[in-house]
């Protein structure tokens, strides 16, 4: 099946992947505050992402931790005073690294893969829209105190995925 391949690929890939990323993350004008970011927490954080999407992707009873996961990303981000138009386009470019390497591997050999390879990008493309809502949401309740904000991240978490799973 085209998904498992393409996720093989993405697991086999991930070291690379994340590289080309933190190249670009580091270099980018746009970004000028991931500069200053230590490789290793770049890296760390990227892997991650590259690693699990697969099962976040697919797996209902981790939408929580994902959940959880970006909202941390985004708290932790603007502790480190990092603007969220950057979180937003580091997000972004993490999103075109992998969807450029998933394009340009070769490995559709028919319309039929070419039309899964398109579902394929558009649930990648839905994944980090996801991720950048929860991130921008890490944002907005970094000033809530603890308790509250982990009601709140649960709270929102189930309306959210309710909401995705009945539009999508």
């Amino acid at each position: 099946m085209l998904i498992n391949k393409l996720a093989k690929m993405l697991e086999d890939n991930a070291e690379k992947l994340t590289e080309n990323w933190i190249a670009e993350i580091t270099s980018n004008p746009s970004t000028k505050s991931y500069h200053k970011l230590g490789q290793t927490e770049l890296h760390d954080k990227v892997i991650a992402v590259y690693s699990n999407l697969k099962d976040w992707m697919n797996d209902t009873s981790r939408h929580s931790e994902f959940a959880k996961n970006f909202v941390n990303l985004g708290l932790k981000r603007k502790s480190q005073k990092i603007e969220l138009s950057e979180v937003i386009f580091a997000t972004i470019l993490a999103k075109k690294n992998l969807i450029n390497y998933i394009t340009t591997q070769g490995i559709f050999d028919s319309p039929l893969e070419m039309a899964r390879q398109i579902e394929f990008v558009n649930q990648i493309s839905t994944f980090f829209e996801k991720a950048m809502y929860f991130t921008a949401l890490g944002y907005e309740i970094s000033d809530k105190k603890d308790k509250e904000h982990k009601s709140l991240v649960e709270d929102i978490s189930i309306s959210f995925w309710r909401s995705i799973v009945n539009k999508t």
